[in-house]
């Protein structure tokens, strides 16, 4: 798991190293308890395209 991604370019260089999960300000950035309760009955997936919009990283809530 990788901690502090904060760019698209970090994500994708993550992602063509294998790394599956990877938390940070790309994703999110950090939410109250009462935000976090939100985000979670939404069940909301984030998702980063890389500069060609060709591959996409989908952000897995992990509690």
């Amino acid at each position: 798991m990788a901690e502090g991604v904060e760019t698209k370019e970090q994500a994708m260089l993550l992602q063509s190293l294998g790394c599956e999960e990877m938390q940070g300000y790309c994703f999110s950035k950090p939410l109250s308890a009462e935000k976090m309760t939100q985000f979670q009955q939404f069940q909301i997936q984030n998702v980063v395209k890389d500069t060609k919009g060709s591959m996409y990283l989908l952000a897995r809530v992990l509690l």
